[in-house]
């Protein structure tokens, strides 16, 4: 659930709020990226670092560049308090490590295996946001089960037999 991510944030607002610097919350984002990705060289995306940042529901196009567009509140609240009362969470007792999940994640993304995949769930975004926002969860469950099953072929380290046992 993006701990690493939240945790730098965290770490990152504190310290500024110490020098007594304001920061804008995509300036917090983009420094939470930065120290992930360049000072500790962990493989990671910015998706975590953006929403722990940003905070809220967002949908985020990343562009060329390592640039982003990011839209906030594109759902309404009330949309989002019924949508919060179809979810679930689960407490599973797993530790995993996200590096050791991208090893394999990467290397299948950089042979060209994940290309289609990648562009199947690429290609939902759009639709999915526009579930949300018009309050359409059946649709939007639907390509949240899709995507889940295509991002358990990206790496077999994505699931495991608990994980998918808690899902079914």
């Amino acid at each position: 659930l993006g701990s690493s991510s939240s945790f730098t944030v965290g770490l990152l607002n504190s310290l500024n709020k110490m020098k007594n610097e304001k920061k804008t919350s995509l300036q917090l984002a983009k420094e939470a990226i930065f120290v992930e990705q360049k000072i500790i060289k962990e493989m990671v995306g910015c998706q975590d670092q953006l929403t722990c940042g940003i905070g809220g529901l967002l949908k985020i196009d990343y562009l060329k560049g390592g640039r982003f567009k990011i839209k906030k509140n594109f759902v309404k609240k009330e949309n989002v308090q019924k949508l919060c009362s179809y979810l679930m969470l689960f407490y599973t007792g797993i530790d995993r490590y996200s590096e050791n999940i991208l090893k394999e994640q990467i290397k299948k993304t950089k042979s060209g295996h994940n290309s289609k995949i990648l562009k199947e769930m690429v290609s939902m975004v759009d639709p999915a946001a526009k579930a949300l926002k018009d309050g359409n969860y059946y649709d939007f469950g639907k390509m949240l089960d899709i995507s889940w099953k295509l991002k358990k072929e990206l790496s077999s380290s994505i699931s495991n037999k608990k994980i998918d046992e808690y899902y079914e």
